[in-house]
C-alpha cells in the first residue's frame, strides 16, 4: 500500500489505521487539514515508530498520470455538513409523523411551528 489517507481522524476512518500500518508495508499516510485527535495521535506514534513519512494539508497528489486534488475542509465545515444532515432527517421525519397524523396543510403547519420558536413570528417575518 502506498498511501493510506483519512478524511477525518475519527473512528470511522482512522480506527482501523494501526492494524493497516503493522500489517502491510505501508509507504506514507496522508492526514486531512486541523489538529491530530487522538486517534491521529496514537497512528502517529506507531508510524513514527516504523519511520513511515506522514503528511497533512496537501492540495494535489500525483498518483502515476493521476492528480488527485483535497478539499480542505476544516472540522466546523464537517460539524455544519453533519448538523444540516441531522435536520434534514429530522424534517423528513416530522413530515412524515404530521401526514400519518393527518395534517393536510404541511406549510401552515411548519409555519405554526415557526410561531412556536420564533415568539409568534412567521417564516415570512423571520
Amino acid at each position: 500500500m502506498h498511501k493510506c489517507m483519512s478524511p477525518h481522524g475519527d473512528f470511522d476512518h482512522v480506527g482501523e489505521a494501526i492494524n493497516l500500518v503493522n500489517n502491510f508495508k505501508v509507504e506514507n499516510v496522508i492526514f486531512n487539514c486541523g489538529p491530530y485527535n487522538d486517534l491521529e495521535q496514537d497512528l502517529i506514534k506507531v508510524l513514527d515508530k516504523k519511520k513511515i513519512k506522514y503528511y497533512s494539508c496537501i492540495k494535489e497528489l500525483n498518483i502515476d498520470k493521476n492528480k488527485l486534488y483535497f478539499l480542505q475542509t476544516d472540522i466546523e465545515d464537517e460539524k455544519r455538513l453533519y448538523r444540516r444532515n441531522q435536520a434534514r432527517k429530522g424534517n423528513y421525519n416530522l413530515n412524515k409523523t404530521a401526514v400519518n397524523s393527518g395534517v393536510k396543510d404541511l406549510a401552515r403547519f411548519h409555519n405554526a411551528g415557526y410561531k412556536g420558536l420564533y415568539n409568534g413570528e412567521t417564516a415570512d417575518d423571520i
